[in-house]
């Protein structure tokens, strides 16, 4: 199917230079490589390539969550994509999802969270840092995905007027104080996927969950990319080890 506006686009040049873009009348891509017009791409099929105004190609390619980290501009640290496709799998995110997000940053976990509801989800994403919210707004309005997130300014531990979500995921640096709120969000029997950076961090949401949560799981993700070609296949001298650990458990009933 051909290339229209108000589709999103994965321009790719190499591995450090790929920009997912909303195709727009009038629109441009601009890179050290020189620069692309949208209406060059509009018509085209996914798979192609342009050249940019320095003669360099660029590959037309269907956007994945794995390419938003790289078109984002960042506000705070991001979590890891190997451990952002976790906390999405343990979680259960699927077409029609209502996500509790609470701390929400460069708003990387939250453009992969509405790529994945689709347009009869929602993501709630909550947040006490108006600069972050509005840095992540701009990050998913650039994505063509804002019109799948509620932004939200508001202390998560304090909890959400919502309720019956289908999962929340935390990313704040005392998930514990949050633990009791999200709960009496989430439906019965639904996820609580939180990431944290430190042990001591990992054992007081664990303790805070008991009770409430059954299920508990504490998962760390180390991802290791080979190196192919015909003289030799090797593992990449650069290793993703440990970003963090992931605490997932299910609401319960008292």
């Amino acid at each position: 199917m051909p290339i229209r506006p108000g589709d999103r686009v994965l321009f790719y040049i190499d591995p450090k230079r790929r920009f997912v873009q909303v195709i727009r009348e009038g629109g441009i891509l601009g890179t050290d490589k020189g620069f692309v017009r949208h209406e060059e791409v509009i018509g085209r099929e996914i798979g192609e390539f342009v050249t940019t105004s320095k003669g360099v190609r660029v590959r037309l390619l269907r956007p994945l969550p794995v390419d938003f980290l790289a078109s984002m501009r960042r506000a705070t640290q991001v979590i890891y994509p190997k451990d952002v496709s976790l906390i999405t799998y343990l979680a259960g995110v699927a077409e029609g999802s209502r996500v509790l997000e609470g701390g929400v940053g460069t708003g990387h976990v939250t453009a992969v969270l509405a790529y994945l509801v689709g347009d009869n989800g929602k993501v709630y994403a909550v947040d006490i840092d108006e600069a972050k919210l509005r840095k992540a707004a701009e990050n998913l309005e650039r994505l063509g995905l804002a019109k799948r997130v509620v932004f939200v300014k508001r202390d998560i531990r304090e909890g959400v007027d919502e309720r019956d979500f289908d999962a929340s995921i935390l990313d704040i640096p005392d998930p514990w104080n949050a633990v009791k709120a999200v709960y009496d969000s989430l439906k019965s029997g639904s996820p609580l996927v939180a990431f944290l950076p430190t042990v001591n961090q990992v054992e007081k949401t664990v303790a805070s969950m008991q009770g409430l949560f059954v299920d508990i799981h504490v998962y760390e993700v180390l991802l290791r990319e080979y190196i192919v070609s015909r003289e030799g296949t090797r593992p990449s001298p650069r290793m993703t080890g440990h970003t963090g650990y992931i605490v997932f458990g299910r609401k319960i009933l008292p």
